[in-house]
């Protein structure tokens, strides 16, 4: 009898003399070593964990093999999901690492506040744990804040920064009384506010599907995880902080 099972193929040979009990048991042992393949195959994708600076656990996965390392840094409220459709294509040639930040996705939620730099020291602890020499890091809209943060953090590694619809103006001079009013409808309530507050941002040529999975996914974000974050990254520009991190 021939098996084949994730492209691993099992051979396994038995007479008429065999008795109905021992044939079961073959048949047992034959279903096991299928099964304990299957699992081991499998387990070569699952996500890493490595903690970060404060004890926090962060999940990261890891494709390709070639330096240097790109590291995708997800947006707020988002997670590594968000990078699916780019990360096949560009392991291709690099090696692409994807992660969750704390609080995001299957990372831990442990902290009172969710920093900038902390995020920061997130990325470095998954930057550092990939062993990669040279990092060009990639961070989408809050995940630009968190890559500069990070690159400071990794002088002697990052080799360069992409920003994705973020760190337009580091110098924008943010008023309180402007993010008062942007984070109120948030604070109010979030489900609603969250979705409100990331449909506007989003292209009216984006798939239908897609633009509900986005708002869904973002109004189910931790309410508090994302307020502390919200509030931390506007705090740089009201202080000046975001322009500062680039001296």
């Amino acid at each position: 009898m021939k098996v084949e099972t994730n492209g691993t193929l099992i051979e396994t040979k038995f007479t008429c003399s065999l008795s109905k009990r021992h044939l079961v048991g073959l048949l047992c042992c034959m279903v096991l070593v299928i099964v304990t393949v299957g699992v081991t195959q499998a387990q070569t994708t699952w996500p890493h964990v490595v903690l970060s600076k404060d004890g926090t656990p962060i999940s990261y996965e890891v494709s390709g093999v070639r330096e240097p390392t790109l590291v995708f840094v997800h947006g707020w409220s988002c997670d590594a999901r968000y990078w699916r459709a780019q990360a096949p294509v560009l392991s291709q040639k690099y090696r692409v690492v994807v992660l969750d930040l704390a609080g995001h996705g299957h990372s831990g939620m442990t902290r009172t506040k969710y920093t900038m730099g902390a995020f920061g020291e997130d990325v470095r602890a998954v930057a550092e744990a990939t062993g990669s020499g040279k990092v060009i890091l990639i961070g989408h809209s809050m995940g630009g804040s968190v890559i500069a943060e990070a690159a400071r953090l990794m002088p002697g590694r990052v080799i360069g920064l992409i920003g994705i619809d973020t760190l337009e103006n580091i110098e924008y001079p943010m008023t309180h009384e402007e993010f008062k009013k942007m984070i109120a409808p948030l604070e109010k309530n979030f489900q609603t506010g969250s979705r409100q507050f990331v449909e506007g941002m989003i292209s009216p040529q984006t798939d239908p599907q897609l633009r509900d999975w986005i708002l869904s996914d973002i109004a189910a974000a931790p309410p508090g995880v994302a307020l502390s974050a919200m509030t931390e990254m506007m705090m740089q520009y009201i202080t000046g902080e975001a322009a500062k991190v680039f001296e």
